[in-house]
This record gives structure tokens, sequence and C-alpha cells, in this order.
């Protein structure tokens, strides 16, 4: 009696499976199915499915229709029409509503026993990337997708899909090309897909390839479009390794009639099949760098072939000059290619390192080492990135051996500019100050404490949020972005985002500040820096019911959400967590957060985070004080020079197109499409502090040294100071200027004009 009640409440709680007829009926009073923005992840049969339902076809022949249009047995054309069905049903994978596991698990049983049926019929391949995509990207997705493969007779044609869409993860796309290959061993589609997806890994890309052309020559295989694409991303991964020599050698070897189809960029999407194993790669414009790598290699009058003498773009009209001042015996001045080649520097950076290697040399022949260190900035990163990642055992020795060459030659390269534009030596005051700054114990005014027993954390519903959200508008006049707002009376208490203190770029709204109203918010006092920073460890409740301030003490309540700063997503559309917690609230003192022992208008949080003296209200000792001080720790001159001139107008320019971060969204209600700047905002800046004696600025700057602005990150968290270089031509008159926040930047061209110097946005870019 006791298992057969078990079993009877097993069967009330647990629906039954919607039957397809069930599934039919509710398609007929749906809306009719989307086509995706992409054709290859279209979903090729829920719009007809849809008509034939809104048309009250019996759902048996819409599978006979499907089954006999698409040449498969009826039994796949059944499972893959329930399969559809359901993904139909589901919810939009990036919504807040999450689809049921069970329905998951049904779309899935369906699609693989279709799969499993005819595992190489066109519609199944179709119908099984549109719906790995519609399922969204999940571990236990991926690991299904290697068991079916692995079960799969021929898994070729669904291995070569998946790496083609994107729709798994880069491992999942890996391990099912490895899968495919112990069927249809040294097959050149297979290895030529294996080289884009390690595209990131420039010597693993290269033998992958290399075994591609390999793999055609011995089949003979003449097909001239296949062969430009592996020969292209053969090329481009030898030129990204620095393998001049053997790039050279490899394009020396095509036949002079398929050359120029190996060195162009294509932007053709239609689909390609060889042995209908579907493949596409990025290819890569590949003259400029392979009329560099030619030159380097000493083979000038096949470089000057190679980009030939007129057309080609920027890049080409940049390698074509420097090719021709370098062979030339006279000194000429190479200032303008020179400008024009950091102007251009962005985009990908496959490819782009013998003509970085070109650029460089040329800036050094022509006494410009600080353009040459500009050039090779990007190299800089690379080298501390190393490509890594498995090869299989037969190529480990190919690959070792590359890796091992790109590493030198990239240190050969660094070494060349090494000591360029080195920070400021000998005496300086401020990184005194800086240091004793750092020294000194963390300030805290705030302490954690857990909500009262008769208080839990309020959700509201999605409606009501969305009141309370636009609600929050009307506050921007405290000159914060406001996440929380709270009246009594009079009195008017907004804790608010700002940038102004912390750069966070697209990570975050930057620091909780806090500001206070005694009229109904006609009038606010002077915002107060908190030093808190949203995800680090808190976020503040946009919406609670524990009260926002009592007398004079503030009482925030926050979650902790830990950001996880090495496992962000840039852009920032996914983050990930190391601990979370609800249920807290900070409870701080108006006079601890107002504190300023100095008395010059910046409270000790705020000196903190400046890295000024909150003992000295001029912490430079120029006679201004702090708070007004727009290089608090650079004292006041009246000399100045045609540099410092130009760096003015450069920082003028580059701040302004640089000024507001374009946020993707936060936790806790505090989306933003921009975010705050007030009359606090402070740009940071790595760079020499002798730069900047004697400017005139329009606004706060805080000069500091790389190890100061990366003690700085380790105190007060992820955010991205800017870096800049500036290089003047010989006669004083021309400059260029680089702007670099790390996620975006901007470069900017100077001329000195009637005695003032004119900036001009050269380019722009961001992550």
């Amino acid at each position: 009696m006791r298992t057969l009640i078990v079993l009877l409440l097993a069967a009330a709680v647990t629906p039954p499976a919607d039957s397809l007829d069930a599934l039919w009926e509710r398609l007929r009073h749906a809306d009719e199915p989307e086509h995706g923005s992409v054709a290859s992840l279209d979903d090729q049969l829920g719009p007809s499915l849809w008509k034939a339902a809104r048309a009250r076809r019996p759902i048996g022949d819409a599978i006979a229709e499907v089954a006999s249009r698409y040449k498969i047995r009826r039994e796949t054309a059944s499972s893959l029409v329930e399969a559809t069905l359901i993904a139909l049903e589901l919810p939009d994978m990036y919504g807040d509503e999450k689809a049921d596991p069970a329905r998951l698990d049904r779309v899935h049983a369906a699609l693989w026993k279709a799969y499993e049926h005819e595992p190489a019929a066109e519609i199944v391949l179709h119908q099984a990337g549109w719906l790995i995509y519609e399922l969204g990207r999940d571990p236990a997705l991926d690991r299904r997708v290697i068991e079916e493969l692995r079960r799969s007779s021929d898994p070729a044609p669904l291995a070569a899909r998946i790496a083609w869409l994107g729709v798994c993860d880069e491992d999942t796309r890996e391990a099912g090309l490895a899968i495919a290959l112990q069927h249809r061993p040294s097959h050149p589609a297979l290895l030529l897909a294996m080289a884009e997806i390690r595209s990131a890994e420039p010597c693993a890309s290269a033998a992958w390839a290399g075994q591609a052309l390999e793999a055609a020559a011995t089949r003979g295989l003449s097909d001239r479009k296949f062969l430009a694409k592996v020969r292209n991303r053969y090329l481009a991964a030898l030129l990204t390794a620095a393998r001049s020599r053997e790039a050279v050698d490899a394009y020396k070897a095509i036949p002079p009639a398929e050359r120029d189809a190996a060195l162009a960029a294509t932007s053709e999407d239609e689909e390609k099949t060889l042995d209908a194993l579907i493949y596409q790669v990025a290819t890569v414009a590949l003259r400029p760098s392979l009329a560099a790598a030619a030159f380097l290699v000493g083979e000038g009058d096949l470089a000057r072939t190679i980009i030939g003498k007129a057309g080609g773009g920027e890049s080409a009209e940049i390698i074509r000059s420097a090719i021709e001042q370098l062979r030339s015996d006279k000194t000429a001045e190479a200032f303008d290619p020179l400008e024009r080649a950091i102007g251009a520097i962005g985009g990908s950076p496959e490819a782009r390192l013998p003509q970085t290697l070109l650029l460089a040399k040329l800036a050094q022949q022509a006494g410009y080492p600080a353009m040459a260190k500009e050039l090779v900035e990007p190299e800089i990163y690379r080298a501390e990135h190393p490509e890594s990642g498995t090869v299989p055992e037969e190529l480990l020795a190919q690959v070792g051996a590359c890796r091992s060459g790109t590493t030198a030659i990239r240190d050969d390269l660094l070494k060349s500019v090494a000591g360029t534009m080195d920070f400021l030596t000998g005496p300086d005051p401020a990184a005194v100050l800086i240091a004793r700054s750092f020294a000194a114990p963390q300030a805290s005014v705030f302490a954690e404490k857990p909500l009262p027993g008769n208080v839990v954390p309020w959700d509201p519903p999605e409606k009501e949020r969305d009141h309370l959200e636009s609600g929050l508008e009307k506050w921007k006049s405290c000159g914060l972005w406001p996440v929380r707002v709270e009246e009594s009376g009079k009195e008017v208490v907004a804790v608010g985002l700002s940038q102004d203190y912390d750069p966070a770029g697209e990570v975050s709204g930057g620091g909780y500040w806090i500001v206070r109203s005694h009229d109904s918010g006609k009038s606010w006092e002077r915002p107060l820096y908190t030093g808190l920073h949203p995800m680090q460890p808190y976020v503040v409740r946009s919406f609670s019911r524990f009260p926002l301030f009592a007398g004079e003490r503030i009482h925030i309540e926050v979650d902790i959400r830990e950001l996880d700063t090495e496992a962000i997503t840039f852009p920032p559309i996914d983050r990930s967590f190391k601990r979370e917690r609800t249920g807290l609230f900070l409870d701080a003192a108006w006079a601890d957060l107002a504190r300023d022992r100095d008395g010059d208008g910046l409270a000790d949080l705020a000196e903190e985070r400046l890295m000024t003296d909150p003992l000295a209200a001029d912490s430079d000792g120029d006679g201004i004080g702090d708070a007004t001080d727009r290089l608090p720790h650079i004292p006041r001159s009246a000399a100045t020079s045609a540099r410092a001139a130009a760096l003015a107008a450069f920082l003028k320019v580059a701040a302004d197109l640089n000024a507001r971060p374009i946020l993707t969204g936060e936790p806790g209600g505090q989306g933003a499409d921009a975010v705050a700047l007030t009359s606090e905002a402070t740009t940071f800046i790595v760079g020499d502090r002798r730069d900047f004696a004697g400017l005139a600025l329009d606004r706060r700057v805080i000069v500091l040294s790389e190890s100061e602005a990366d003690t700085a990150h380790d105190r007060f968290g992820e955010h991205y100071p800017a870096r800049y270089r500036l290089v003047l031509d010989r006669t004083g008159t021309r400059a260029i200027g680089v702007w670099s926040e790390s996620w975006r930047g901007a470069t900017v061209g100077l001329r000195l004009e009637n005695g003032v110097w004119v900036p001009k946005a050269v380019g722009q870019w961001i992550t």
C-alpha cells in the first residue's frame, strides 16, 4: 500500500509529456516562427510546419511531406519534426525565463534519434545546427554532442558543420573534428577546419594547414577555391608566427597563376563543401605582410613585385613607401609614413608582425625610436601571452620549434626598442607621496552587518520593478547615476555610481558615491566618495524595505556578488562570481564618510583614492589646494615646452573622445547606457610626470608610473588608467599621440599652426 501511495503521488506531480498532436494544435494558434539573422542558423522546418498546422492538415501528412521533400526516412522526419515543435516553444535563451529541463531532454532525444537514423542527411545536419544553437551554450549539451559523434558511423559531416557554425565551445568543436579524422584520416576539409579553429595559435594553425596542403596534394585535388583558402590560412599563420622565410618559400611554391587568390581576403558567405563536408575560412589580406616578410629576408625585388606599384589600400601604400625608403641610399624624412602606420594600427593582429618589423626598422633608421616602440606595443602583449594549447603528438616537434622561434624573434624585437620613453628616474617627490599613501592601511568606514530579523531582501515583481526603476530617473540631477534613492520629508539621500575616481571601463559603473539634499532635491551637498565598488564584493540593492538612513547613520542594503575578474567575457556580456550572499547591510556614520582632516574640501576617503596627503591641504606644495589642483602631485611651473603644449592639446581631445564608458548592464537593477561624470571627473594616466610640468588642464589628472598603476589596481580593484605616447617630428611642428585605456583608445595627429597646436582625431577603437 505504501509503495502504491508513493507511485500515485509521483504520478500526480509529474505532468505527462505533451503528445505530438498537442504540440501540433498549439502551433496552429502560435505566431509564425521568425527566421534567424544568419541564414545558416535558420530553422528550416518551423515556418513550413506552422503553415501546415494553420491549414489544419494532420501532423502525419506534414511528417510525410518532410520525408518526401528532403528524401529522408519517415522515422527520421518524425524525430526532426518532434524536436522542432518542442524547440519552437522554448523560451528565449537570453531572457530571464529558464527552459524546463524535461523539455530540453526531449529535444535532445528526438534530435539525436534523427541523427542516428541518417547522420549525413542535409536536413538533419541543418536542423541539428539550428537546434544546438537554440538550446544555448551548456557544458552538458557539448558533452552530448561529443557522445553522439563518437557513436556515429560517420561523424565527419556534423563535426564539420559544428566547426563551421561555431555553435559549441572551441574545445568541443576541436574534439569533434578529432573524432571525424579518425573516420576520415587526413581529409583536407577537416584539417583546414582544425587550422581555422586554432587560428589564434599561429604555430598550431600553420601545422594543421600544412597537413591540409599535403593531403590535398596527395589526393591530386584541383579545387582552386579550396586550395586558395588553405594557402591563405597557411601563409597567415606563418606570418603571424614570424616565420617569414617559410612564408616566402611557401608563396613561391604556389603556381604563379594561383598566387593572387591565396593573398586576397574574400567576403564570400555561401556554403562550400568538399566531399559533402562544409568548410569556411576567414581569409586575410596578406599582400602587405608578405611583401614586408620578403623584404626582411633579403628578397627586395620579390617584395616590390608582391606589393605592386599602386592600390591595395592604406596598409599596402604604407608598406610600399617603407620598402622604397629602406631601399634608398638617401636618408629621407619618415615621419609621414610612420604617422600613418601608427594611425592605421587596429583590428585583427593576424599576420601583422612582418609589417611591424619592417616599420620598426624604418623608425629606428629614421631616428624615431619612440615610434618604433609604439609600433611594437601590440607585440608586447602577444609576447606576454604566448600561444598555448595541446597539439597531437605527431605535430608536437614541429609546433614546439615554431613557438620557440617566434618567442625568440619577439624577444629580439622588444630588446631593440627597450629603454625608449623610460619613466622618470631620479628624485621624484610625488613617488614618495604615492608610496606613503599605499603603505597606509586601507580606510574603511563601513561595517558589514546582517539585516534585522524582521527584514528580508525584497525583489519586486517585474512591472513594479520597471515602475520603480523609471522613478530613479528624476534623481539624475544629483550628478550621479542613481541606484538607490530614499526620501523622508525634505531629506533625500541618493546612492549612485560614477567613474570619476574609478575608470572601470565596461565592467561596472565605477564606484559608489552618496549625496544628500535637505530641500527635496533642489540642491545637493558635495557628493561623498564611499570607496565601495560594484561587485568588489558588494552590489547595492536598488530596492529595499530597510531604511537607507536614520539620523546621522547610513544603512545600505547590499548583496555580496564578488566578481571573478579572470572570467569576464569582454565586452562583459558574461560574468561569474566567486561568492554570493544576501541579507546584509553596510552601516556607516555620515561624519566618517565626510571626515576631512586637512580641511581642503576633499574627504579622507577621496584623498586615499587620489593618492594625495589627507593631512596636507596642498600635497605638492604649489599653493593650490588639493580639491582644485588639476595636477595634485606635480607642482605648478611657469616652464613649458613645445612638447608640453602639444601634450595639453592631445590630452584634451583624447579625453573628450573617450569621456563616457558604454555599459552593457549590471546586476542588482543597475543597468545604464552611460555612466555619470561630475565635477569630480579625474583622469588617471600612466606616463612620465616630467611631461606634465607647466601644463594647464581643464580637469584633474593623476599621473602614475607603471608600478604605481599596478599597485593601485591591486588596492582599489578593476580599473583602466589611460596610457599615452606622444612623438614630435624633428621640426617640432608635427606630432602624433596614441591614447589607450586597454579597452578603447584613440590616435590623434597634431599640427602647429600660428603657434597653436591643432589636434585632429585620426582614429578610435573599442573592444
